[in-house]
């Protein structure tokens, strides 16, 4: 999520119709990610009717034919409350200063995950986990192509790569809920 300072939003309008746009962003150890706009732009207006969103990440100096990065976050946002909106934003960007800020704060609330990062996995690889209160639950790893997935980072995060598109079995002792994180703030 360190890729880029910028990330897409996308929201739907009360006609079902998609908008995205993009905006700068902080986020938090939850995956929750924060940012500020004005109650009367599309996306804000959109959210006050549907709550549904998605947002995604990637550094736009990728270079096509090279291994890839980028996250895509399902879930929902709307208007933050309290100063954690506040205190992230600061985090982020030191040149921020909620003082002089008079536009609200939004948060987006993620319920699924998915990770592209083919110099960590493989290509066209792709790690879904859902975000829960107790941290990213991995559910699969799927290539474009249906074919099986065999980096070491797969292997040593034990996923079958014969059980493409199947979520995988996790131990009670398991720690790949550290490794996504990892590759999170990587990417």
């Amino acid at each position: 999520m360190n890729a880029s300072p910028l990330c897409s939003l996308a929201t739907v309008s009360a006609r079902g119709r998609a908008h995205i746009n993009h905006m700068y962003f902080a986020w938090d150890d939850a995956f929750n990610v924060y940012w500020i706009s004005d109650r009367d732009s599309l996306h804000s207006r959109n959210l006050v009717k549907n709550s549904s969103a998605a947002i995604t990440i990637y550094a736009s100096k990728q270079v096509w034919g090279k291994p890839d990065r980028g996250i895509q976050l399902f879930g929902t946002a709307g208007v933050a409350k309290g100063g954690e909106a506040a205190r992230e934003y600061g985090r982020r960007f030191r040149d921020f200063d909620a003082s002089e800020n008079d536009l609200p704060y939004y948060r987006f609330r993620p319920r699924l995950v998915k990770l592209f990062d083919e110099r960590s996995l493989a290509p066209g690889t792709l790690v879904t986990a859902r975000v829960t209160s107790d941290g990213l639950v991995w559910s699969k790893v799927a290539r474009s192509d249906d074919t099986a997935v065999e980096t070491p980072l797969v292997n040593e995060l034990e996923v079958d790569p014969n059980a493409v598109g199947q979520p995988p079995v996790a131990a009670a002792h398991d720690d790949r809920d550290h490794q996504l994180p990892i590759l999170i703030d990587q990417t």
